[in-house]
């Protein structure tokens, strides 16, 4: 019998600016789902806990399903949404028996009613649990706010590497390759977190085009290649949330390296810090239109929109000043 793996979901990407609050009916209409269910639903799929359930099969493991709850992008989740979906995930996980490790897949920039850190308040619960010796591999969205205290929490935590994000799979696979390892006793891993003294940066995480991101996660990549190192990931951060850890974020999974992992972190926040001016370009509205037409002058349609206006990051979207 392979070992027993829990997989679990809690993500939201929560926008403090706006009045809105995120409840248990968001997530119901996104995805809420319990046990078996989640194989059901999610198996096949490009989403995290469908790249958990591919690794699963790869590694012989006995999934355990628990939960999986994801709301679109809004304002802080509801105290009472938290409790539920919490205290059901740590009902089911009590009632799952003895585990080998546990995957989670969080966004990374949550936050409740009741903690700015919605991440490690969930953490908290999980380990309350499963207890300290269980390891934990986590996802994370490349727009999540890191605090410290996950690493109190999490051995194992890898971050997408593309925005508009499309390897969601991908990096979850990842992500359970070292669990397996870990649960293997092949390897000790450990995470530290550093970050640059930045609340925007990395162009807001955009891979879409040759820009800071590409280049930072090139450096991430060479990151990698150090003894210890098991993963390295950099996080963009997302701005829209007005918390203590708001900004980038550079998440080192070592295996008992912790003083080749800092070394490295502090040279990647240098390297995000580098970039600090490369991403914003001030300019007025009709400044804007007049460069636009000079870069465009097909007279194909041109988008101009305000970005931080985005419903796909819990703004409204109905600001008519652009």
């Amino acid at each position: 019998m392979g070992y027993r793996v829990a997989l679990l979901e809690f993500a939201h990407e929560s926008n403090t600016f706006t009045v809105n609050t995120t409840g248990i009916a968001d997530f119901h209409n996104s995805r809420y789902l319990r046990g078996a269910e989640m194989l059901d639903r999610l198996r096949g799929t490009a989403s995290e806990i469908g790249g958990a359930i591919e690794a699963a099969a790869r590694h012989g493991w006995q999934v355990v399903p628990i939960l999986a709850a994801h709301a679109n992008p809004g304002g802080l989740v509801q105290e009472t949404a938290r409790q539920e979906i919490t205290g059901a995930a740590r009902a089911l996980l009590a009632e799952a028996g003895p585990l080998d490790g546990v995957f989670i897949a969080l966004h990374g920039a949550m936050v409740t009613e009741s903690d700015q850190d919605g991440e490690s308040q969930f953490l908290r619960e999980i380990r309350a649990v499963i207890g300290p010796d269980i390891p934990i591999a986590v996802t994370l969205d490349l727009h999540a706010n890191i605090f410290d205290e996950m690493a109190d929490h999490v051995q194992i935590a890898v971050s997408y590497r593309t925005y508009p994000h499309v390897d969601m799979a991908a990096r979850a696979g990842e992500a359970c390759d070292l669990l397996h390892r870990a649960m293997m006793g092949e390897i000790t891993p450990h995470l530290l977190i550093d970050r640059p003294p930045m609340l925007v940066g990395c162009d807001d995480g955009r891979t879409s085009a040759d820009g800071p991101m590409c280049r930072i996660l090139e450096a991430a990549a060479d990151a990698t290649q150090a003894p210890g190192l098991l993963q390295v990931s950099v996080n963009a951060g997302f701005t829209d949330a007005d918390v203590f850890a708001a900004g980038p974020s550079v998440l080192i999974t070592h295996d008992n390296a912790e003083g080749t992992a800092r070394q490295a972190a502090r040279r990647l926040c240098d390297v995000i810090w580098s970039f600090r001016d490369d991403w914003a370009r001030p300019m007025p509205l009709a400044e804007a239109i007049a460069y636009l037409k000079r870069r465009h002058p097909t007279g194909k349609p041109v988008v101009v929109a305000d970005f931080s206006d985005n419903p796909g990051g819990g703004g409204y979207g109905d600001c008519t000043a652009v």
